[in-house]
């Protein structure tokens, strides 16, 4: 029986298993305590602006290290700095849980919690990005990794909220950050219990983090298909994430809704990212995968056109899970045909990059699209967005007959 386009094929692998099981694990209590820290912070201060303020100061530290963190991860055992990065991450949420618990916890004090958290993430990403292909023989099987580990964060964001809701209501905010503690337990138990081959560390010769960015930069630019797949990635977040983020006042002003209407459209676009994950576990080829990276932005068009002129629930749905779907496809396609053709000594650096044009792209597109719509509406904003991203895939179509000659040399 030919296994190739199993779903389910890097189960095959010892040590992925124990990563998935762990790290499974690990992101619901990572999930938790971020939900647990928008009560929080909201509790303590009344305050929206200071919800912005909190991820704002996470993901921009993140952002402003990545670029730094991908040259020294290149040049770091990657297994030994991913223990490193999770243990940080347990003393950090055990440390806030206990400040909850004893009543002294202050707004001021989680925004360092949340700057030194964005600080170990701009390493720990990278490194998870760069390690999890170590995780199986094949590259055909990257694919299959890459849409499993996304699985991961889909599920988890479906019931991660609930469980933290729960325990909120019955034991407070502080036992969300201490079970997200323990949780990390999961994933070093896994990471420990791994045999992984042995590796020539470090990957790259001792250089200047100048030099080494640079070096990363003028082969990214230098290298058409990760050139494009990191623009077309880049553009797609900014103008996907900044019309998702209007959701709230879709969902109150358009539908005419409440908070259980926004929790029915963001499960939707959950939904169909979790089976878009599922869908590039599947695929092999390269080709394949690059068309993906380019159908993606043009199913998120569509669903962003459709959210936009929508005035019912049920259409809204069908947008945000179609939206999700498309998403979540370009951005794992994208992933996954990355990993499978960057050079072993540069993959950290490149995954930074990835990271960048991901999350950073998105935090601009929110403002960008914030703006436009106190201008025009919510409406008319998403359906911008959505002839945007359309505009997008048929450049990214253009430039991929060339994409797809470089992959095949």
């Amino acid at each position: 029986m030919d296994n190739s386009r199993h779903p389910w094929r890097a189960f095959q692998s010892r040590n992925f298993r124990l990563y998935f099981v762990g790290h499974s694990i690990s992101v619901v209590g990572s999930f938790m305590a971020q939900t647990a820290l928008i009560w929080l912070v909201y509790t303590l201060t009344d305050s929206a602006a200071w919800l912005g303020g909190v991820q704002f100061v996470n993901q921009f530290s993140t952002f402003v290290l990545l670029p730094v963190a991908g040259v020294l991860v290149d040049r770091w055992n990657r297994y030994y700095t991913l223990l490193v990065t999770q243990i940080l991450f347990m003393f950090v949420s055990l440390f806030t849980g206990l400040l909850i618990l004893t009543d002294n916890i202050q707004a001021w004090e989680l925004l360092i919690v949340m700057f030194i958290t964005g600080c170990i993430s701009a390493f720990d990403i990278p490194t998870r990005y760069s390690l999890i292909v170590q995780f199986v023989d094949r590259s055909q099987d990257i694919s299959n990794v890459v849409g499993l580990n996304s699985s991961i964060y889909g599920l988890a964001r479906m019931i991660a909220p609930t469980i933290a809701g729960v325990v909120i209501a019955s034991v407070g905010t502080g036992m969300c950050f201490l079970i997200d503690s323990l949780s990390s337990l999961a994933i070093l138990a896994g990471l420990s219990l791994m045999q992984l081959p042995p590796q020539k560390y470090p990957f790259t010769k001792p250089q200047r983090l100048r030099q080494g960015l640079q070096e990363g930069i003028r082969y990214v630019m230098n290298f058409l298909p990760i050139r494009i797949v990191l623009l077309q990635v880049a553009l797609v977040s900014m103008l996907v994430s900044g019309t998702t983020t209007l959701l709230p006042l879709f969902a109150k002003d358009v539908l005419h809704g409440d908070a259980v209407t926004l929790g029915f459209l963001s499960a939707a676009a959950a939904s169909g990212a979790l089976l878009s994950t599922l869908y590039i576990s599947t695929q092999t080829r390269l080709k394949r995968l690059s068309q993906l990276i380019g159908l993606g932005p043009i199913l998120c068009g569509c669903a962003l056109v459709m959210l936009g002129a929508s005035q019912t629930l049920l259409i809204s749905l069908i947008a945000m899970f179609i939206g999700g779907f498309g998403f979540l496809l370009q951005q794992s396609a994208g992933n996954a045909l990355i990993q499978v053709v960057v050079q072993e000594e540069k993959r950290a650096r490149v995954s930074s990059f990835y990271i960048m044009a991901f999350t950073g792209m998105g935090t601009i597109g929110s403002l960008l699209m914030g703006v436009l719509s106190s201008q025009i509406g919510a409406s008319k904003t998403v359906f911008i967005g959505g002839v945007l991203c359309i505009v997008a895939a048929v450049w990214f179509f253009f430039e991929l007959p060339a994409l797809q000659r470089q992959i095949e040399r």
